[in-house]
């Protein structure tokens, strides 16, 4: 009886370390029961990000908008498209605030602008105008004919001007309640409350985004510090080369040798990379996390593992890089407390959880955004967009004549 149970055991033991290590993630992309169809003549050109619990799909004849759960909600007035889709698709298709931006072209530097909420109801009609920019946290840039002159003004999402004073700049990201701005005159940097008033001048080289009340600055010497909300220096310029940011509890940096190493928010360094040369670290996520990956003379380069550290340094996770196929060029473009996604450039994402298992592995350029990813790929026929478990919530076909 006990050699019994002792060999079902190792056979499970050995099942289990075989499911673990066959170089399939645990999810594939499927359908399932709940999955909604969306038919579209001609098929959809476009699947954009969600935000704001929406997203907006482009087809040949127009865009339309859809829910996380896969229903259609409403089509966009016909002629009219998100304002910057033109351009800046990738990042600024999406609604803001509950509020998207949308354009109709009627000529040369001429559009009708208004802005819509979630349910496609007109929120402000804005008219005719040169020209509009995308509404990025609630802000947009609106360009209006003035005479034989053009006039740039910021409006808010409700479509009313704000900020007269600030000089005309694009809109960034909010970032902890500030945005950077970039003088056109001085081409120097500071930051704007989310009203595009402003609270930092610009007198920075360059900047980064706050992340735990600390950004990245460069002043007129070149030497990269860390600045507070209030525009003064919390740790002082004194780096050659660009430094990471706070997102997780340490930033990343590096001497004139080339050598890594972390520091907290008081300036102190925590870590000190001993390997420079067989170890490339990146920056901590904000759960905590980053991911190494581990080059030695015993290994080849193109089997070198990639390890998963903690804030403490300690190794929680490794990927076997032979056996799952990844490509160290890649960078974690998303995560949450569960997960990160790892995207190689050209090729598609790979989704491992914090101890190196993977769990999804998908061709596509597209980023996970409220939980969603899309399909997005040139040449496929066929478009949808799945959960971090690989189900497909809605797909897109096209008519059969």
């Amino acid at each position: 009886m006990k050699k019994l149970l002792l060999l079902i055991l190792l056979v499970a033991a050995n099942t289990f370390v075989w499911a673990a290590w066959d170089g399939k993630p645990k999810y594939e992309l499927h359908t399932t029961a709940a999955t909604k169809t969306i038919t579209v003549r001609g098929g959809v050109e476009k699947l954009f990000r969600f935000s704001c619990g929406v997203a907006c799909v482009k087809h040949k004849k127009g865009w339309f908008v859809i829910d996380k759960q896969g229903n259609k909600l409403f089509d966009l007035p016909q002629g009219y498209h998100p304002a910057g889709s033109d351009y800046d698709a990738e990042t600024n298709v999406k609604f803001s605030n509950d509020r998207l931006l949308i354009l109709k072209s009627e000529g040369y530097y001429n559009v009708n602008a208004r802005i819509i909420d979630k349910r496609g109801a007109t929120v402000k009609d804005l008219g005719k105008l040169a020209g509009a920019y995308p509404m990025i946290d609630g802000v947009a840039r609106i360009v209006e004919k003035v005479g034989f002159r053009e006039k740039v003004s910021y409006i808010n999402s409700n479509g009313q001007k704000i900020a007269p004073n600030t000089p005309n700049s694009r809109i960034y990201s909010l970032w902890e309640g500030l945005r950077c701005y970039q003088d056109p005159q001085t081409k120097q940097w500071g930051f704007t409350d989310a009203n595009c008033n402003i609270v930092i001048p610009a007198k920075f080289m360059d900047v980064g985004p706050f992340y735990n009340g600390l950004a990245q600055a460069r002043n007129s010497d070149r030497l990269w510090g860390f600045i507070n909300k209030q525009g003064a220096w919390a740790i002082q310029p004194q780096y050659t080369r660009a430094v990471g940011t706070f997102r997780g509890p340490y930033a990343l940096i590096y001497d004139k040798s080339d050598r890594s190493y972390y520091m907290d928010q008081s300036g102190k360094l925590v870590w000190k990379n001993p390997d420079p040369r067989n170890t490339i670290c990146s920056e901590f996520r904000k759960e905590g996390y980053a991911v190494w990956t581990m080059f030695n003379d015993s290994v080849a380069n193109a089997y070198a593992p990639m390890v998963i550290v903690n804030s403490s340094f300690n190794i929680v996770g490794k990927i076997n890089r032979r056996l799952y196929e990844v490509n160290t060029q890649g960078e974690v473009v998303a995560s949450n407390a569960q997960w990160f996604q790892w995207q190689e450039p050209f090729s598609g994402s790979k989704v491992f959880d914090w101890h190196g298992n993977m769990l999804l592995d998908f061709e596509g350029l597209d980023i996970f955004s409220e939980g969603l990813c899309t399909s997005w790929l040139e040449r496929r026929a066929n478009q949808f967009y799945f959960n971090d478990k690989g189900e497909i919530i809605v797909k897109f076909e096209d008519t059969q004549f």
